[in-house]
C-alpha cells in the first residue's frame, strides 16, 4: 500500500469585502461582498471551469459562501461548508481600522507585530490557535485536491515552519489569490 498520498490544497480568498475596501480587520466579523468583489469572482469562477477539484469548502462566514456559490456556479460543486476554515479570530480588533487601532488598542498591535504564536488577542484567538483549527479540517487520509475559501492562511502556515505550527505530511500549499492579493 502507497502511504505517500499527496493531497493538493488550493486557497482562495473571497472577493473584496466592504470592510476590505474600508481597510478593516475581518476575523470573524462579517462583511458582504461588494460589486468589485462579486466581479472579480465571476472572473475567477471563469477561470476555474476548466480546473479539475474534488472538493469545495467554505467557511460557514458569509463572504466565503458568497464566494464558493459563485464559484459553484461555474463548476457544478457543491459546496461544504465548516467553520473551522474560519480566518483567524482578531476579538477586539474586528471592525477596527489601523489607525483605530492604534488609538484603542496600541498594546495589542505591538504584541501582534513580535509574531508570536501564542499570543492570543482579547476575545480572539492567537496563530497557533488559528492553525490548529484549520488543521482539524486540512487533514486527509488518502490523495484528493481541495478548493478552500476565505482567507485560508496558506502563507501564514508557510511563514510558521520556523515557529513549529507548519507540518510536511504530504500537502502542497498553492496561493490563488482573488485579483485584490498581490500573491501572484
Amino acid at each position: 500500500m502507497n502511504t505517500n498520498h499527496k493531497t493538493t490544497l488550493l486557497a482562495i480568498r473571497h472577493g473584496e469585502t466592504r470592510w476590505n475596501a474600508d481597510e478593516r480587520f475581518q476575523g470573524h466579523g462579517d462583511s458582504h461582498l461588494t460589486e468589485t468583489g462579486r466581479n472579480q469572482v465571476e472572473a475567477l469562477g471563469l477561470r476555474m471551469k476548466e480546473f479539475e477539484f474534488n472538493s469545495l469548502i467554505s467557511s460557514d462566514l458569509g463572504r466565503a459562501q458568497e464566494t464558493a456559490a459563485i464559484i459553484a456556479h461555474y463548476t457544478g460543486h457543491t459546496v461544504e461548508t465548516d467553520s473551522r476554515i474560519r480566518e483567524r479570530n482578531y476579538g477586539v480588533l474586528e471592525g477596527l481600522t489601523v489607525p483605530e487601532i492604534k488609538a484603542q488598542h496600541s498594546e495589542i498591535l505591538e504584541k501582534l507585530d513580535e509574531n508570536d504564536p501564542d499570543y492570543r488577542v482579547p476575545k480572539g484567538e492567537s496563530h497557533r490557535q488559528h492553525y490548529e483549527r484549520r488543521w482539524q479540517r486540512i487533514q486527509f487520509t488518502g490523495p484528493a485536491q481541495c478548493l478552500g475559501f476565505g482567507r485560508f492562511g496558506t502563507v501564514h502556515l508557510r511563514s510558521r515552519e520556523g515557529q513549529g505550527l507548519a507540518r510536511g505530511n504530504g500537502l502542497r500549499w498553492y496561493a490563488r489569490p482573488t485579483p485584490t492579493d498581490s500573491l501572484w
